[in-house]
């Protein structure tokens, strides 16, 4: 039951409560719609009748996928045109980044017999299979590797910089997850990596967005 108080708000109450709206702002995402002052108050109204304990204008079940396409839209309508016309870009070059890596995955296939795939679109060679003990998903592992482009372009490693890495299994892109459970303790294997099963669309650092990833790992160790 919301408070019924009418006791005077000081200063600096009010601006805690006016800096914890503007939280709210930021955190809800409703800057992204270019709401005019109208449409904002009744964003307004909905919470304090949720704050009041009353039901919702319409019920949020039945109208949810309605509800989500029309902001989806409104958001849409508001990027700026120069931002849009990178956006539309930016998945032109990482959709060829994919076409790409899809031609890579075939031509290497057909090269080498010893490259296996997974159901879930993981290729991969195991060059050392290790010990019998294998990592499970929420395991730390301790590793050596480096990460190339299809077109050999180094973008990250750790033989390089002379220093293993340990990290939670769990806790990195989905093709490292499933192909360090393919080998055990001591083994070698190349992981090649489609986009869906790395970083997908989005650009990240030295990394294109739909780039395929080519991975030499060495499983040292593996922390339960």
């Amino acid at each position: 039951m919301a408070s019924t108080s009418t006791e005077t708000i000081s200063e600096k109450e009010s601006g805690y409560l006016e800096t914890y709206g503007w939280i709210i702002s930021q955190q809800s995402g409703i800057t992204q719609f270019g709401l005019s002052d109208a449409e904002l108050e009744f964003i307004i109204k909905g919470i304090k009748t949720g704050h009041q304990g009353k039901p919702a204008a319409q019920d949020p079940q039945l109208i949810s996928q309605e509800m989500q396409d029309y902001l989806k839209t409104r958001a849409e309508n508001n990027i700026p045109p120069e931002q849009k016309e990178a956006m539309a870009k930016n998945a032109e070059t990482a959709q060829k980044n994919i076409t790409d890596g899809e031609a890579f995955i075939e031509k290497i296939i057909n090269e080498n017999k010893k490259i296996k795939s997974t159901e879930s679109g993981l290729h991969y060679e195991i060059h050392t299979a290790g010990n019998d003990v294998k990592p499970t998903a929420t395991d730390q592992v301790k590793v050596h590797y480096e990460g190339k482009l299809i077109n050999d372009k180094v973008f990250d490693s750790s033989i390089a910089r002379g220093e293993p890495i340990t990290f939670g299994l769990n806790q990195v892109i989905k093709g490292w997850t499933e192909g360090l459970q393919l080998i055990g303790e001591g083994g070698k294997v190349t992981l090649y990596i489609p986009s869906d099963l790395a970083y997908g669309n989005t650009d990240q650092s030295s990394i294109p967005g739909g780039s395929t990833l080519v991975f030499e790992v060495e499983l040292i160790t593996i922390n339960p």
